[in-house]
């Protein structure tokens, strides 16, 4: 090759299904180009370019995307000598399958039996990734979207019933097909907090994908009171959840 500039277009076909690009505390699935120009007697010349997969998840092949989930808890309020009573849980969600910019509806079935008020209650969409390797796990989880709702009374039984708009547009479940050190899972979880001690969480697992579903059942969960309207006071949106998500390590 003599003096002089060359351009040498190119096309690669990437596979169909590839993780998509993904970077985190402990682990990162990166892509990128590299040329290299073989230089006798001297050191080759190497230009590297960083790209991005956005990967893909069509929620119409997932089974069960179109179903109704739920999820439930129940804690005992009280110290181990002053049990005061239980408080449940229930969180219903209309689909199972969900892509950026859509709103989770949701309903929020609390039973109060305790003589204690639950406290700092909030429904969240939370990113779970989980890093192995070499036979260590770690865990984190993220906050993507939130919302909170008042105190339940002591002896109270009552529903709240709302929705987490415009979700953030962000990687599908498992990276799109799936990565056997980086694993991504999202949750809609419930959290309440029963006197000093303890939480009540009730977490109910979603697929994000990229594809939405091509016929989406009716997501209105609520029932008309006496005025018609479905009840939706005392909730507002808030950016951090109500208690710290620390890292988890488990063993």
């Amino acid at each position: 090759m003599g003096q002089g500039r060359y351009n040498w277009p190119f096309t690669v076909r990437l596979p169909k299904y590839l993780p998509a690009s993904f970077e985190g505390s402990y682990g990162k699935v990166w892509y990128w180009a590299k040329v290299s120009i073989d230089q006798p007697w001297k050191k080759d010349t190497e230009v590297q370019k960083i790209f991005t997969v956005i990967g893909t998840l069509d929620l119409n092949t997932e089974p069960d995307t179109h179903r109704a989930v739920e999820g439930i808890a129940e804690v005992m309020a009280g110290s181990l000598c002053c049990k005061s009573g239980p408080i449940t849980a229930k969180v219903t969600l209309p689909l199972r399958g969900y892509v950026g910019n859509q709103n989770i509806a949701f309903k929020v079935q609390i039973d109060n039996e305790s003589k204690s008020p639950l406290r700092n209650i909030s429904l969240g969409l939370y990113q779970q990734v989980t890093f192995k390797a070499d036979k260590r796990t770690k865990r984190q989880m993220h906050l993507l979207k939130g919302i909170s709702w008042r105190d339940v009374n002591p002896g109270e039984n009552t529903q709240w019933e709302d929705e987490l708009k415009n979700i953030p547009n962000t990687v599908p479940s498992r990276l799109g097909c799936g990565c056997k050190q980086i694993d991504v899972r999202y949750l809609v979880q419930f959290y309440g907090k029963p006197g000093s001690r303890g939480s009540l969480e009730a977490p109910v697992e979603i697929i994000m994908g990229t594809v939405a579903l091509r016929q989406e059942r009716d997501t209105t969960l609520g029932v008309p009171g006496a005025d018609g309207r479905r009840g939706r006071s005392h909730s507002r949106d808030v950016r951090t959840p109500t208690r710290e998500l620390q890292e988890l390590q488990l063993k």
